[in-house]
């Protein structure tokens, strides 16, 4: 449970180096793939930003993340009311500790 909503948006900044999506599946890899918000109950929606764009709801944003965070395709995620939460922090600093890369955590 958060005390206010959190906004956030996600962008795949090696999108463009997988053979795993066609055009309607992703956007270049410096526009966002999806914006989400967090609701005070915990509730997550996203919003897909691509060609096909759809709306989803997810009991939480680790269920969210766990099915559409990946960290390996680059997704880099922007929090825009604070810092990210504590799950996705964990998923994206271990991804980043297994690359030998820098951990780096923007908040905006």
């Amino acid at each position: 449970m958060t005390t206010k909503m959190q906004r956030f948006t996600a962008y795949r900044r090696e999108i463009s180096r997988r053979d795993t999506h066609n055009q309607y599946q992703k956007n270049p890899d410096n526009e966002p793939q999806f914006e989400g918000v967090i609701f005070t109950d915990g509730t997550c929606a996203i919003r897909w930003r691509t060609q096909l764009g759809s709306t989803s709801i997810w009991s939480s944003v680790e269920d969210a993340l766990r099915i559409h965070g990946h960290p390996e395709y680059g997704t880099e995620i922007v929090w825009h009311d604070g810092p990210a939460p504590e799950y996705w922090a964990e998923v994206e600093g271990d991804y980043l500790r297994s690359q030998g890369k820098d951990i780096v955590m923007v908040t905006y």
